[in-house]
C-alpha cells in the first residue's frame, strides 16, 4: 500500500475510498457505498471484455457481464502476497484506495469474474501484499 500511495506521477493520485464511490455511483446510481455489495452492475462496466481461455481477454471463463463500457478496462492481476506467492490471478481485480480504514487496513475495490458485481472492503487485504492501482489526475 505504501508503494501504490507514491506510485502515482506527478499531477495524478491514488484514487480515495470517495472518490471510487463517485465512480461507482456515476455507473450505478443505485450503488450502496454501505454494503459489501456495493453495485450488482457496475463491476462488469468496469472489466475488460473477452476471457483468457480463447485468448480474447485477462478474465478466466466466464468474465460475467464484462462490457466495459466506461472505458476503465480493469484487467484480473489478482493479489501477491508478502512472500511473493500470487493467488488469484485471472479471477479477481483489486484495487487500493488511499483510504485508511484503520491503522492496519485500507479500504479496497473487488471485481470477480464469476459476477457484474463490485465489492467494497477493508477486510483480508493487509498493507504489506500487492494489489492493483489506478491514479487518477488531480
Amino acid at each position: 500500500w505504501e508503494a501504490a500511495m507514491d506510485a502515482c506521477p506527478d499531477g495524478w493520485h491514488l484514487a480515495s475510498d470517495e472518490e471510487w464511490t463517485t465512480l461507482i455511483k456515476s455507473l450505478d446510481p443505485k450503488a450502496d457505498s454501505n454494503s459489501i455489495t456495493e453495485s450488482f452492475i457496475a463491476g462488469g462496466m468496469l472489466k475488460a471484455t473477452g476471457i483468457m481461455e480463447d485468448g480474447t481477454g485477462p478474465w478466466k471463463s466466464p468474465n460475467e457481464g464484462a462490457t466495459n463500457v466506461s472505458g476503465f478496462s480493469a484487467e484480473a492481476g489478482g493479489a501477491r502476497y508478502e512472500d511473493g506467492t500470487y493467488i488469484i490471478l485471472g479471477m479477481h481485480a483489486i484495487y487500493w484506495t488511499s483510504t485508511e480504514y484503520d491503522a492496519d487496513s485500507v479500504w479496497f475495490r473487488i471485481l470477480d469474474y464469476g459476477v457484474p458485481d463490485i465489492y467494497r472492503d477493508h477486510e483480508g487485504i493487509t498493507k504489506g501484499m500487492g494489489i492493483s492501482a489506478r491514479c487518477i489526475m488531480d
